[in-house]
């Protein structure tokens, strides 16, 4: 059948791309099926609930048809369905999340490269809770792909004078050595995001390899600082309930 984008399919158009890209990719689907989706991610929520039908669909096709494929190659189809089928320039974080998430445990990703690792990520006393602001928001239709291309541009004005080829390989001074290359002030302060966040992650696996979840929280924060100040992506409703979290007792930290 039609495994074209169509925009009046929805959702669909995930599985539909995974089916498109996976026989793209050389692999043998011979006939269609009927699937029923389950879920409990909400949809729209920023929680990676397009790269969890995306992935469950490359399982079910590599069960389905027996197709000789590993995770990390189903995580880069369905990055390349973001960006190809669907139209949206995303990174490959939640996808491989997705995939490659375990029990237990945080993953330190190197989106260049792919190399990971797992971080211990046991809580003790305390809880992960996800809040929905329940404001929808569509990535193909959100500030991605403004933000990444505002990136790029201020990566050219570096390299002018940096052997770098991606903001993630700055230090934090690096950064403020250098930043006046970035002729565009907005560009300046969406790469500062990039740079610092990148530095942050870097720490966050240290504080959680030495059980210091208190200097994990406060890691949040600043994120979400930078998310809100830097990159300007969060928004009145995120904003009031991470405020929020932040005054209850007990919060080590909260970010979108």
């Amino acid at each position: 059948s039609d495994l074209a984008f169509d925009r009046s399919d929805g959702w669909a158009n995930y599985p539909k791309g995974m089916f498109l890209l996976m026989k793209a990719a050389g692999h043998q689907i011979v006939h269609g099926a009927d699937i029923l989706y389950y879920g409990n991610i909400p949809h729209g929520a920023g929680l990676s609930s397009s790269a969890s039908i995306e992935l469950a669909t490359g399982v079910l096709l590599k069960g389905l048809y027996g197709l000789q494929t590993d995770t990390i190659s189903m995580v880069k189809l369905g990055q390349k369905v973001e960006n190809e089928y669907i139209g949206v320039g995303s990174g490959i974080m939640d996808q491989f999340a997705i995939g490659m998430g375990k029990k237990d445990h945080a993953i330190l990703l190197d989106c260049q490269t792919l190399h990971y690792t797992y971080a211990p990520f046991v809580l003790k006393e305390h809880d992960v809770i996800i809040i929905n602001t329940n404001k929808q928001r569509t990535l193909a239709g959100s500030k991605y792909n403004e933000r990444r291309a505002q990136c790029e541009e201020a990566l050219r004005d570096l390299q002018q004078e940096l052997p770098i080829a991606s903001l993630g390989e700055m230090t934090a001074e690096a950064f403020e050595a250098h930043q006046h290359l970035i002729r565009d002030e907005i560009n300046r302060k969406r790469a500062r995001y990039a740079v610092y966040e990148n530095a942050r992650t870097l720490k966050a696996l240290e504080k959680l390899r030495g059980d210091d979840l208190a200097g994990f929280g406060k890691l949040m924060n600043e994120s979400h600082m930078s998310l809100r100040d830097d990159y300007e992506v969060t928004g009145l409703e995120l904003d009031t309930i991470v405020q929020v979290a932040w005054e209850q007792d007990g919060v080590l930290g909260a970010r979108m």
